[in-house]
């Protein structure tokens, strides 16, 4: 039998894309492809957090709405991979997610 997780979390989740550079000297170009992508959002990042330090003690479990489709499904894969409990993630059509994006804009290094 299963165990209820000892933390749920509520919130959405987030992607975070940051450019690449291929050598310290370079900037990609606007439109490159090249980018670290990373999957976080406070309250996803807490449980995952509170999984890692618990260890195989307790568990957590996230509440969100994810787009249906590719996105959703990187986000909450990404949330299974930390040990984090999905069952409570629902897929919607609303293909919207929050993003941060962080660029490259004078040469000085990326800045959100």
């Amino acid at each position: 039998m299963r165990r209820s997780p000892a933390l749920f979390t509520f919130g959405e989740g987030l992607l975070t894309f940051r450019p690449l550079r291929a050598a310290p000297a370079l900037s990609l170009a606007p439109g490159a492809s090249a980018c670290l992508r990373a999957v976080g959002g406070a309250e996803l990042n807490v449980a995952a957090a509170f999984v890692r330090a618990s260890g195989a003690e307790r568990s957590a479990a996230w509440v969100s709405v994810l787009p249906a489709g590719p996105l959703g499904d990187l986000v909450r894969d990404a949330a299974a991979e930390c040990g984090v409990s999905t069952d409570h993630t629902h897929a919607v059509a609303d293909p919207t997610m929050g993003t941060l994006h962080i660029v490259d804009v004078d040469g000085a290094g990326p800045a959100p």
